[in-house]
Order: C-alpha cells, then structure tokens, then sequence
C-alpha cells in the first residue's frame, strides 16, 4: 500500500486538513464571478504551515472550473516569466556586450583602446506588458466563459519594482471587469513590507488569510480518516500520540503521518511501539 501522507516540501497532501473553509470561500468567490473579494487575496504565516500548499489546492479549484492557472514564486525576474506563459514565448537573448579593441600605432609606443559598448536586444513580447499579456489571454478565456488564476508564492519586498508592475495591471484587469484571479502568500513580516509600499496601497484591500495550526481534535479526526481508507487501522490511543505529537503544525502531520505508516512495514496495523519510533525519527528527519 502506497504511503498516503506527503511531506515533501511544496506538494499538495491528498487531504489539506483543517483548511476546508478557506477552501470553500474560495470557491465561492470564483463562482460568484467578477468583483467577488475573495478574487484578490493573501495568505500569510509562518514557514510550514501551509501556505504553498493552500496555493496549489485554489490552483486545483480553479483548474476544476476550466480556469488557466499561472504559479509563479516572486524571485528575481518572476514578471517577465507571467509574460512568458500568458503569450506562450520564451525569452531571447535581452543584450549583447561587445568587445574591447585595441589599436596598436606601428613604431610609437602608444596605444588606443575602445570598447564597442553594447547592443540591446529586446524581443517583441518583452514589449507586452503584463497587463496587455494577460489581457490577450483573458479575451481568448472569457469566450469560453473561463477565467486566469495567478499564483504567487514567497512574496518579499526585495524586488518591488516587480511587484509594482504586477499589482498595477492586476489592478487595471480588476476594473475593466476581466475574470481573473490573484493570490499572492508569503510569511507575515515579508507581505507586511509590501502592503506598507506606498505604490502598492491596492493590494491592502486583498482578502487576508492568516493561518494558524490546526487543533488537535481536527488532526486525530484527520489520521483516522487517512489510516481507515487507506487500508490500516489504529487505536484511539495510537491517534492520540501522533495527533498530540504533530502539535497541530500542517507538515509535522504529514510528516509524522509519513513515518508512523512507513515503520508498519507490512502490518495493517500502527501500534503503540510504531508511534514512539515515528516520534523519534519526526524531529530528526525535518531537521
């Protein structure tokens, strides 16, 4: 039996415990069509509680609909990778630093040297703005009665300059009344720095989502739920110890979960002694 809990880093559990309500107030705001504020939002905490994964599963709800889904992390250069996959181009080759030459004065000692400075290379769809790309995309959707869903993770002021640009035609999208969708995530201080931007006052509006751990009660019910269909059992007990174990953190349940299922090997059964090695090996394997 395939192991159904996935701590990997950035991967969608099978079953996003605890979020079921964000989940479906984000369904509402996709169905309720344009100018919903659940349209234009931001979800924020602290690392490993589930914020990437939260991301992907409004992908899936979008995707569900028939909507085009964009998921960009906001490093270095993310604004011209959206402008890439809204116009399905690759980015050429931006500038070309030509050599320096020497000229050598036959019988003087002396020499000249120039540089042949450089030649900037800006292909067509560098000049399509976000704005434009993404309005080209949305006519094609909207005659489909489909929409665009944008995604954007480790959200940080390093590079504003971005993040200006995207939110300023995110926001002229908004009021022309196209049907897309923008969420963006990152860790609390990090999306504090940018809504505090004074050119980005229109993401402050964003539909705020804090997430939290997730109660203990919730968790047990949840390992009960995955061991029972997946093909295992365990004791009230048994849930017990991995749920108080986990502390309510979404990684450490899956992670927990993960080793608590691995160590049974061939049983169908996870035990008191399985727990104690899972709890043991938890700590040490998430480093």
């Amino acid at each position: 039996m395939a192991n159904p809990f996935k701590p990997t880093a950035g991967m969608t559990p099978p079953v996003l415990i605890g979020r079921e309500d964000d989940l479906e107030e984000f369904e509402m705001a996709l169905d309720n069509g344009v100018g919903d504020l659940g349209r234009l939002a931001y979800v924020t905490g602290p690392r490993g509680i589930g914020k990437t994964a939260l991301l992907n599963a409004y992908g899936d709800i979008a995707r569900d609909r028939k909507w085009d889904v964009i998921d960009e992390t906001a490093d270095q250069g993310f604004l011209d990778r959206l402008v890439e996959a809204l116009t399905d181009t690759k980015t050429k080759v931006r500038s070309v630093e030509l050599p320096t030459v020497r000229l050598d004065l036959g019988g003087t000692p002396v020499g000249l040297s120039t540089s042949l400075g450089g030649i900037s290379l800006e292909p067509t769809q560098r000049a399509l703005t976000f704005r434009r790309a993404a309005g080209q995309r949305l006519d094609v959707l909207e005659k489909k009665n489909r929409g665009l869903l944008i995604t954007l993770d480790e959200v940080q002021a390093s590079d504003i300059t971005e993040l200006r640009a995207l939110a300023t035609g995110m926001q002229h999208l908004i009021r022309e009344r196209r049907n897309v969708a923008f969420v963006f995530a990152g860790l609390p201080s990090m999306v504090e720095d940018v809504l505090n931007d004074n050119v980005l006052t229109f993401l402050r509006r964003a539909n705020r989502t804090v997430l939290s751990g997730i109660p203990i009660p919730e968790v047990h019910h949840a390992f009960r739920t995955i061991i029972t269909t997946n093909g295992k059992q365990a004791s009230d007990e048994v849930l017990d110890t991995l749920s108080a174990s986990t502390r309510g953190y979404p990684f450490m349940i899956q992670l927990v979960g993960y080793w608590a299922w691995a160590y049974t090997k061939n049983s169908n059964v996870i035990t008191t002694e399985t727990t104690q090695k899972s709890d043991s090996a938890s700590p040490t394997r998430s480093g």
